[in-house]
């Protein structure tokens, strides 16, 4: 019944349906309380599940608790009294509808004669329909009274049925039938055959199962109660047998640290990450890994090494999630080892981090590092990997070719051949150093080796790296047929693995390849292939770059208006970057190609005004005018030209007219 209708009904009216609810509630008939006009009420709507199908049946059994709850609310505070006068009409309701009691053994109880329990009974039943009808017109306990028919069904439940959802509330995916037997037996070692109960479940919406029904999952809308259900020493004993289960099984790790370390066996959780964390995190599962290191406390793992081994893990999941700092201060932490292999990594990676902050700093880790494992005296294949590391500083970051050589000479002595991954760094490490020293063909060599070490690994990072470098070598030796083999090789790899930076890399040597044969419009092809490539990273720096070549091929091949686009972007770009080399590398451009530069023939007066925009945001005739002392004419005449080339764009009319620069055309 709708309950507006059913609101219309008088006190005594809507007191007597109450009054024959509770008549049927004691007799145990469900689908006559189901035909009640209370029934059909949004107050029964809290016991459904959701998505569950709607049966009279179920009406009647979320009249039974609503029933119970709204007797509930007649309790008085305090400790229960059989006898005290305001606890009267609490016991005739519940003693006799929900309980069952007989009169004689309630009155017995109440202390009181039979007469007066049934005087007691129309007021108590009034009071109870009194705080539904309340409820009703203005419902305030909605979760209350969802409780309370959630308990009931858990309570119509056969012990064996309530065993099974306590297990397997402690699961947030699907359990599989095979491991709720096998938990259930570590509690009923009897237990042999739960189809039937797990049917019965799945019938009454309690448990979700797939088609096959070989996995379940509690219904979401009972896993607050079910989870309060669960006494401590019981939810940890399932918790921990979940997480061996989830760990012997290789699979889920995650899932497993999570068990465990709510069954607080912080150990056991601490060693499934030390040993599979790289499988979590090409499980692209890294911000929920993170979420599990942060809760882990020294006290918790019985050694400093193993504390220091997760600060290192933690410290290259936030280098992975971008936080710099917070990985910096967790190979800190990592310092702390005793064990010399563990801190020398600390070393390590605390150095790595510091590459691009501060070099001097990565410097004093790095041979922190280093001193460890000599002394050591035990090969490590991380010393290998240290000297390689700082021999990149030395070639890189502040040019120092002949030190970096003694440190890759140093790697060379200490790398074992069977140590391939250090063996491929250290061959292209060799390659670029020789690069830099204009032995181009030496540093192929270099290059091929590291190249043919990392398809062997099938290791598509290195294969990536070493096949561009090999590219590269090639075109500054103007073998461009053998360049564009390796760059178009590289990039049907790049676009397998997803690698949209990569394929842009790639996209941009096969232009630049084109751009040294003369072949522009293949250039512009690849150019514009490698822009949208890095349009979608939102990599800046590398939209600069690509923009430079589209316009240096653009204009070797006539279209300086499409030059033109990409000059004036990859140059915002350049000065957005700060990045005063590439500026440097658009004016050398300029100079080559004057007609490329959309301001190039202005005259001083526009390039002011251009000037004072950027740094103003906008400007007035007026304004243009007391700046640049023309008369009100050739202000128009400039300001329109400078709208017309889309350089500035005019907002606003009459005397709120200003001008502002046109939003580049990043797309």
């Amino acid at each position: 019944m709708n309950d507006t209708i059913l609101l219309t009904r008088s006190p005594a009216q809507f007191t007597e349906l109450v009054g024959t609810a509770f008549k049927l509630r004691r007799e145990g008939h469900v689908i006559a309380l189901a035909a009640s006009p209370l029934a059909q009420s949004a107050l029964v709507d809290a016991g459904f599940l959701s998505g569950e199908p709607v049966s009279a049946d179920a009406r009647g059994r979320s009249l039974q608790s609503l029933l119970r709850w709204g007797v509930d609310k007649l309790r008085p505070g305090g400790q229960h009294s059989w006898t005290a006068l305001n606890w009267r009409p609490y016991n005739v309701l519940r003693g006799f509808y929900i309980q069952g009691l007989r009169v004689a053994e309630l009155s017995e109880r109440m202390a009181i004669a039979d007469q007066t329990l049934y005087k007691i009974r129309p007021s108590a039943i009034a009071a109870a329909a009194a705080v539904l009808r309340q409820e009703l017109r203005h419902p305030q306990f909605a979760q209350e009274r969802k409780n309370y028919a959630l308990a009931d069904r858990y309570q119509s439940c056969s012990p064996p049925e309530q065993l099974l959802l306590r297990i397997a509330v402690i699961f947030e995916r699907p359990v599989s039938y095979r491991w709720l037997h096998h938990l259930a037996q570590q509690r009923q070692k009897k237990t042999k055959d739960i189809q039937p109960h797990l049917h019965n479940l799945s019938q009454e919406q309690l448990l979700l199962s797939s088609r096959a029904g070989s996995d379940f999952l509690v219904h979401p809308d009972m896993r607050s109660y079910l989870l309060l259900q669960l006494k401590f020493g019981e939810r940890q004993l399932w918790h921990r047998e979940a997480g061996r289960l989830y760990r012997d099984e290789k699979r889920a790790f995650l899932a497993a640290v999570h068990h465990l370390r709510q069954g607080r066996e912080f150990e056991a959780a601490a060693q499934i990450i030390m040993f599979h964390y790289q499988e979590i995190v090409d499980n692209l599962e890294v911000d929920e890994l993170a979420e599990l290191l942060a809760k882990f406390r020294r006290a918790e793992l019985k050694t400093v090494d193993h504390w220091a081994t997760l600060n290192i893990i933690a410290g290259r999941v936030a280098e992975w999630q971008g936080k710099l700092d917070v990985a910096l201060e967790k190979y800190r932490e990592g310092l702390q080892a005793r064990n010399i292999a563990i801190k020398a990594e600390a070393f390590y990676h605390r150095g790595k981090a510091f590459e691009n902050l501060d070099t001097d700093e990565a410097q004093v880790h790095y041979q922190q590092g280093i001193e460890l494992l000599e002394r050591a005296d035990v090969h490590n294949p991380l010393l290998v990997t240290i000297y390689i590391h700082r021999a990149w500083i030395f070639i890189q970051n502040r040019p120092d070719l002949e030190r970096a050589a003694i440190d890759l000479q140093r790697a060379q002595q200490a790398v074992q051949y069977s140590d391939r991954e250090n063996r491929a760094d250290l061959y292209n490490a060799w390659g670029e150093l020789e690069f830099r020293r204009d032995k181009l063909a030496q540093a192929t060599a270099y290059r091929l080796q590291a190249w043919m070490i990392a398809n062997e690994l099938q290791d598509v990072e290195r294969m990536l790296k070493f096949e561009y470098n090999l590219g590269l070598d090639y075109a500054y030796q103007n073998q461009y047929d053998k360049a564009l083999s390796h760059f178009k090789n590289g990039k049907t790899l790049a676009v397998k693995s997803g690698n949209q930076n990569t394929t842009g890399a790639y996209n941009k040597g096969i232009g630049q390849c084109y751009y040294f044969m003369g072949e522009y419009q293949e250039a512009i092809h690849y150019g514009l292939l490698a822009y949208h490539n890095f349009v979608e990273t939102d990599s800046q720096k590398h939209q600069s770059h690509t923009c430079h070549d589209l316009a240096e091929a653009y204009g070797m091949s006539g279209d300086i208006e499409s030059g033109r686009r990409y000059f004036m972007i990859g140059l915002q770009f350049a000065q957005l970057l700060e990045d005063e080399l590439l500026v440097q590398d658009f004016k050398r451009l300029e100079r080559e190609h004057p007609t490329l530069n959309l301001y190039s023939d202005l005259n001083e007066r526009q390039k002011a005004a251009i000037d004072y925009v950027k740094q103003h945001k906008s400007i007035a005739n007026r304004r243009y005018r007391d700046l640049t002392e023309i008369s009100q004419k050739q202000a128009v005449r400039d300001l329109r030209e400078l709208v017309k080339r889309q350089i500035f764009v005019k907002v606003g009319d009459g005397r709120a007219t200003r001008y502002e620069m046109c939003a580049p055309d990043w797309e």
